[in-house]
């Protein structure tokens, strides 16, 4: 599929991911509305970048508010969205014992409740013209938490049965939409990082996935940049289509 003019919403489009992968998006020809909260990022981001392709728009999506806000926003000037990448990445290191609540609540606003919130708001145009694709970003950090990270892997593993299950609710309506659970690994957030993936790399991926003809299945997890086929015993196949898990 051709990008060109395609209609992509890029989340955390201030950090080093979200902005790579807005600025290859833009190369490719679609046009890019690139959301995060720290408005001179974005307004870096867009630097030499043609301002018909690239729209910047400075939204908390942890708010339900403001994210109801920046749709409307949004179809004022285009019927829908072909390609959303939701990308939560903020992770700060901190003991589950010594979080306050109140931290606690704004973490998840901002990992897990801004997916929710912006696809609620532009799911039903999609199922409208039964068409689009979404790509969460995930982390197998939900499978092996390590200390310090609760709220984060908390979150990761939420977004991943939210993908599932609204996979399951689009099934008997739009059956031509694609959404997925994306985990490209470990990706450097900051320069200072020594240790992952380059963003431009994952960038890269992501707008092969975004182009591509699709996947065997419409809610497949993806990682890297191809789909991920778990090792399953027979006993866990049978199970699997017996209980309709996939």
């Amino acid at each position: 599929m051709s990008l060109k003019d395609k209609v992509v919403i890029v989340t955390e489009a201030d950090l080093a991911f979200g902005r790579e992968l807005s600025r290859q998006l833009v190369a490719a020809g679609a046009l890019v509305v690139a959301v995060g909260q720290d408005e001179q990022a974005l307004l870096a981001a867009g630097e030499g970048l043609d301002g018909e392709h690239y729209f910047a728009q400075v939204v908390n999506l942890g708010e339900q508010a403001a994210t109801a806000e920046f749709y409307q926003w949004f179809k004022q000037r285009w019927p829908r969205a072909d390609i959303v990448f939701n990308n939560p990445w903020f992770h700060p290191k901190v003991n589950f014992l010594d979080e306050s609540p109140v931290a606690w609540d704004a973490l998840i606003a901002r990992n897990l409740n801004s997916v929710a919130y912006l696809l609620k708001a532009v799911l039903p145009d999609m199922v409208a013209a039964n068409a689009g694709k979404i790509f969460n970003l995930g982390s197998w950090a939900r499978l092996n938490p390590t200390a310090e990270s609760a709220v984060y892997t908390s979150a990761r593993g939420a977004i991943a049965c939210l993908t599932k299950a609204i996979a399951q609710d689009l099934a008997s309506r739009a059956e031509q939409i694609e959404i997925h659970e994306w985990i490209p690994g470990h990706i450097k957030m900051s320069a200072e990082e020594a240790v992952g993936l380059e963003p431009s790399l994952v960038a890269g991926w992501g707008v092969k996935l975004a182009a591509g003809p699709g996947f065997t299945t419409k809610n497949c997890v993806i990682a890297g940049h191809q789909e991920w086929q778990p090792r399953q015993s027979l006993k866990a196949k049978l199970a699997g289509k017996l209980l309709f898990w996939r």
